[in-house]
């Protein structure tokens, strides 16, 4: 599922995985100006795999705003 510019929802997994997840990803526009990103998955197999993915997407969302932070200063 795609709501443009809002929400993206999709069967996801890795390589290494025999069976996908449900990855969703959701974008709401913060008071700040900014955006927050927000990311939901679901259907994984262990309390591992959750730690795992929670460590994982923690890692993309701390990159995607020190870019974020980055551009801002070149403004």
């Amino acid at each position: 599922m795609v709501d443009p510019f809002r929400k993206l929802r999709m069967t996801w997994k890795r390589k290494e995985w025999p069976n996908p997840s449900r990855l969703q990803i959701t974008f709401t526009a913060a008071k700040s100006g900014g955006t927050t990103i927000s990311i939901h998955q679901e259907m994984l197999d262990d309390v591992y795999m959750r730690e795992l993915m929670r460590r994982e997407w923690e890692s993309v969302l701390n990159r995607i705003q020190e870019l974020g932070a980055e551009e801002y200063k070149r403004v």
